[in-house]
């Protein structure tokens, strides 16, 4: 299984890497954007359009990610976390890590991934029908160890 995934990590960075350089212009509507992304455990069963495998350790956890509004440009990524001054925190994408070309309202993809015990360490950008970025981190609820997304702007 690590080898299949890492095979296609492969794949994906030859394919990126012999891009024409153009980035494609997602299509805008001119509807204010409601972009809710929502987060559960995923169980067998759930349907899924992508089932990204970033961390396979008996520490990891499957989650289910549902839009309520098409979106694309989906990026899935390793997100480093600063402290600026004595409460200010900075968030940068650094490596992606996987990506989905667009999800549909109602549309899920799964991760599997290994929840940060304290600093956020991954998270996943998308693109509303608007063509503006959300950016959103994972992590786990204090009170009961359920699966969050937060959403963070860049300036944060």
């Amino acid at each position: 299984m690590k080898l299949r995934t890492l095979l296609i990590t492969l794949l994906l960075v030859f394919l990126v890497s012999c891009g024409n350089g153009e980035t494609p212009t997602p299509p805008v509507s001119d509807e204010p954007s409601s972009l809710s992304v929502s987060i559960a455990d995923f169980t067998e069963g759930d349907a899924v359009t992508e089932f990204i495998v970033d961390n396979e350790s008996e520490y990891s956890r499957s989650v289910l990610i549902t839009v309520n509004e098409d979106v694309s440009d989906i990026r899935y990524y390793i997100l480093s976390t600063n402290m600026e001054g004595s409460d200010k925190w900075s968030y940068a994408m650094e490596e992606t890590l996987a990506t989905v070309d667009s999800l549909a309202a109602g549309e899920s993809i799964a991760v599997q991934l290994e929840m940060p015990e304290l600093l956020p360490n991954r998270g996943i950008a998308m693109l509303d029908k608007n063509g503006a970025e959300h950016r959103f981190f994972f992590h786990e609820s204090g009170e009961d160890g359920s699966a969050l997304l937060t959403e963070y702007t860049a300036e944060d």
